[in-house]
């Protein structure tokens, strides 16, 4: 190839996360990032009743030195982490947490979740925005993020907004039991900018990106529910317990929400 077909670098910037997907509206880059948040071996497993601190104690001591342990040992490092993690590319426009309180069913408390095996805010989902036709010298980046249930997901995005579609689960009242969900996380974008605009959630998995589309002001999405865990009542000799039993079952749906609007710089 002749010098003049050579590929040269211009500019490296480096990004916080794991790279999940990009998209590229005019001369504007948007990238996705996830962090997966480490609250099992942070803030459960320290705490975890069997620990060798809490032997011979009753459960009203246990509480109380549990208690005490995560507010002088366990939280504010945590927290002093968290919040370098997620300024390592400058201040973040975050949604609000207590935004998938109204998502969970079952009388859910968002708080339980945090010590449970899919807490709701187990990642740390970061949209990152840049001008393309800015000079190494003075290229700046405009950061958003919200907190997810699941790092894992699709990106979809048309002018004006970014969608994340992120795989979880969740309690299903028809089924009777913890089925396959999608979470999604909009994000709306002016320009080189984005900001936590929306919401919501679908019992089913996407199949993939091309499963949903944003039309009109609505999100379109074509979800399948493949499997998921029933809790039939079993008694036992001790009383009734609940036992987790996995059910085979494929259902399909094609659902049709309404994205709100979001005015100024007004988040979610």
């Amino acid at each position: 190839l002749a010098t003049s077909r050579v590929l040269t670098k211009v500019h490296q910037k480096d990004i916080g996360g794991s790279y999940r997907d990009a998209r590229s509206i005019a001369d504007h880059v948007h990238l996705v990032t996830t962090n997966s948040m480490n609250l099992w071996q942070s803030i459960s497993h320290p705490l975890s009743r069997y620990q060798n601190a809490f032997t011979n104690m009753t459960d009203d001591e246990y509480e109380r030195a549990a208690v005490a342990i995560a507010e002088s040992d366990l939280i504010p490092p945590f927290v002093t982490q968290l919040i370098y993690d997620m300024s390592v590319d400058g201040t973040p426009t975050l949604a609000r947490v207590g935004m998938w309180q109204r998502l969970l069913s079952n009388n859910t408390l968002l708080e339980e979740t945090v010590y449970a095996d899919t807490p709701v805010v187990s990642t740390y989902t970061q949209v990152t925005s840049f001008n393309v036709l800015d000079t190494p010298n003075s290229l700046s980046l405009s950061v958003s993020g919200s907190f997810m249930p699941s790092s894992w997901g699709h990106t979809y995005t048309v002018p004006g907004m970014l969608l994340f579609a992120a795989r979880g689960w969740d309690w299903i009242p028809e089924l009777q039991g913890t089925a396959q969900t999608t979470y999604f996380m909009g994000f709306a974008l002016a320009n080189e900018t984005s900001r936590p605009a929306a919401v919501g959630s679908l019992p089913g998995f996407l199949i993939n990106q091309f499963s949903l589309d944003i039309h009109d002001g609505h999100l379109r999405a074509a979800t399948t529910i493949q499997n998921f865990w029933a809790f039939p009542t079993v008694l036992q000799e001790d009383g009734i317990t609940l036992l987790p039993v996995q059910r085979q079952t494929t259902e399909n749906q094609v659902v049709i929400l309404k994205i709100p609007e979001v005015q100024g710089n007004e988040t979610g």
